[in-house]
């Protein structure tokens, strides 16, 4: 399973702890589509899922992906489509 971590301008959230009920939704949701995304991405080799970090800062979202192993992120990568930087 992904470990997937919501930041917004830097600071790490949690949908359960958002005061804001819109808020709280949309980073839920994002949880969610996340974890729909990388539910079957496990490294074949280790067994370890992927952890996902979703930075929302100024307006704009930046992932990072960690994993045991390049052959993970990459699979992770395709998951959720996102391009190689």
């Amino acid at each position: 399973m992904a470990d997937i971590i919501i930041k917004i301008e830097g600071h790490e959230v949690s949908s359960a702890a958002m005061p804001d009920l819109m808020q709280r939704m949309v980073v839920k949701s994002m949880e969610e589509q996340l974890q729909q995304k990388l539910a079957r991405v496990v490294c074949p080799e280790h067994g370890y899922g992927p952890q996902v970090t979703l930075d929302i800062a100024r307006g704009r979202q930046h992932i990072s992906i960690a994993g045991c192993c390049q052959r993970l992120i990459d699979l992770t990568r395709q998951a959720l489509a996102v391009p190689q930087v």
